[in-house]
């Protein structure tokens, strides 16, 4: 099989998506409004006004000289956090307050993301509730939505292994590729999570910059609804 018939096959079985979702068992109660009794059921979905940080990004390589190809991963930043906000605002009901926490607590918001990341618990350490709690109050929502997306790009150094290894190397080169979205939902008022989902699609993330509508709507997709703004009494 040539090196180009090899990468084809791989790149092919690599490009699916998927998301994985974990919810959350507590009862949730909403911090600015109160719900007016109904026989509609909602959980995350009482949550309905949610605060909206910056996108995590993180890029591999971090220089985009070393990138096989062009890596645009600002602009597929951009076309996420555009895209999240419809989905949750337009087909899942929400409230969405974009935020940008004061220059102090980025840090901070790259630490939650990461614990988001690894972490499989749903009780963030305290100073991360903490700032759960800070951003949801500033912004006067119920929760805070968390979005991040890890994009891992071909280098110089595979396409030098390929060459090493007679094409060898391709099928590696191609399982460490790809694009990674995570979504986590934290409640506003305990700064515990709620609500995640994350998916990874194979492949080189330039050939996801098309997709992003698509994987956008994957991973929000089994988010519930929220509660309708009629059922709500403003506190």
């Amino acid at each position: 099989m040539s090196r180009a018939a090899a990468l084809a096959l791989v790149a092919a079985l690599c490009a699916c998506a998927q998301a994985h979702v974990r919810i959350g068992e507590r009862v949730l109660e909403p911090s600015t409004y109160r719900p007016i009794p109904s026989r509609l059921e909602r959980s995350v979905g009482l949550l309905r006004r949610l605060a909206l940080p910056p996108l995590q990004l993180e890029t591999s390589p971090v220089d985009p000289r070393y990138c096989l190809d062009a890596c645009d991963s600002a602009g597929f930043g951009v076309d996420l956090t555009s895209e999240a906000q419809r989905v949750l605002t337009d087909w899942r009901g929400y409230e969405v307050v974009r935020v940008d926490p004061v220059p102090e607590s980025r840090p901070r918001l790259d630490d939650l993301a990461s614990w988001a990341r690894s972490a499989s618990g749903d009780d963030p350490p305290e100073p991360l509730r903490a700032l759960v709690q800070r951003i949801g109050g500033s912004a006067r929502c119920d929760g805070v939505i968390v979005l991040q997306t890890e994009l891992v790009y071909l280098t110089w150094l595979d396409a030098a292994a390929w060459y090493a290894t007679l094409t060898f190397a391709i099928p590696i080169s191609m399982a460490r590729i790809g694009t990674r979205l995570e979504a986590d939902v934290f409640d506003a008022r305990t700064g515990r999570r709620v609500w995640s989902s994350h998916l990874r699609a194979g492949g080189s993330p330039d050939t996801q910059l098309s997709h992003a509508d698509d994987l956008v709507d994957e991973l929000l997709d089994p988010l519930e609804l929220a509660l309708p703004r009629v059922l709500t009494r403003p506190l």
